[in-house]
C-alpha cells in the first residue's frame, strides 16, 4: 500500500509541475503586472457635445413655443383701428372725474355723429370682445362699429369697487353696463353660454 502512495504522490506532483508550466505568466506578462497602472483620464468630449447640443435643441424649442404661443394670441386677436368708424375713450382724469369721448377715426365728418352719441348715453349695457391689451383695453363692441378704449385709470377704478372680473383674457366676450350717464360701471366676462360676438 505503500508503493501506491507513493506512486500517487508522485503522479500528483508531475501533474502539479505540468499544469504550472502551463499556467504560468511569462517573465514580460509578470513584469507588466508589476509595474503601476497609470490611470488614463476618460475622454468626456463626446459628453459634453451631447450636453451641450441638448441645451441647443430645448433653448430653440422653448424659443420656437413662445413665438407660436404669442403669434397665436396677436393674429387672432390683432385689431386695426383705421377699421372702425369710432373709437370711444372711458377714463378718470387727474381730478379723478370720469371722462367719455368718442374719437372720428375717419377724415369727414359723420352727420350722424349727434345720434352715435345720443346712443352712446342713452344704452345700459352692451357686448364686445376685448381684442387688445396694453395700458388700456380696447373691446370691439358686438352691435355697433365702434371700438370702447378703456383707459388704465377707470380699469383701477373699477377693481377697487369690485365690478371688474379679475379672469379676463385678451379675446373674451365681455359685459359692459352703464350708467344714465353712459359712464361704464361693470366690466364682466361672459359665460360660453351668451351669444357669440361676430368680431
Amino acid at each position: 500500500m505503500k508503493r501506491n502512495d507513493e506512486q500517487l504522490d508522485a503522479d500528483l506532483k508531475a501533474h502539479f509541475q505540468k499544469r504550472k508550466t502551463q499556467h504560468s505568466l511569462s517573465t514580460e506578462q509578470l513584469a507588466q503586472m508589476q509595474t503601476p497602472q497609470v490611470t488614463r483620464p476618460k475622454k468626456q468630449r463626446f459628453l459634453k457635445i451631447q450636453m451641450a447640443s441638448l441645451f441647443v435643441a430645448l433653448a430653440l424649442f422653448g424659443f420656437v413655443m413662445l413665438e407660436y404661443n404669442y403669434r397665436e394670441l396677436t393674429n387672432i386677436y390683432a385689431v386695426d383701428l383705421s377699421d372702425y368708424q369710432w373709437v370711444e375713450v372711458h377714463e378718470l382724469d387727474s381730478k379723478g372725474s370720469y371722462v367719455s369721448n368718442l374719437k372720428q377715426q375717419k377724415q369727414t365728418l359723420d352727420t350722424n355723429y349727434q345720434q352715435a352719441l345720443a346712443n352712446h348715453q342713452a344704452r345700459t349695457s352692451f357686448t364686445g370682445r376685448l381684442v387688445s391689451v396694453d395700458n388700456d383695453w380696447y373691446i370691439a363692441d358686438c352691435e355697433q362699429n365702434v371700438l370702447v378704449q378703456i383707459k388704465q385709470s377707470l380699469l383701477e377704478e373699477l377693481q377697487k369697487h369690485g365690478t371688474l372680473d379679475t379672469h379676463i383674457h385678451q379675446g373674451d366676450l365681455l359685459a359692459l353696463d352703464q350708467n344714465k350717464q353712459g359712464q361704464i360701471i361693470a366690466l364682466k366676462q361672459l359665460t360660453h353660454e351668451a351669444k357669440k360676438c361676430a368680431s
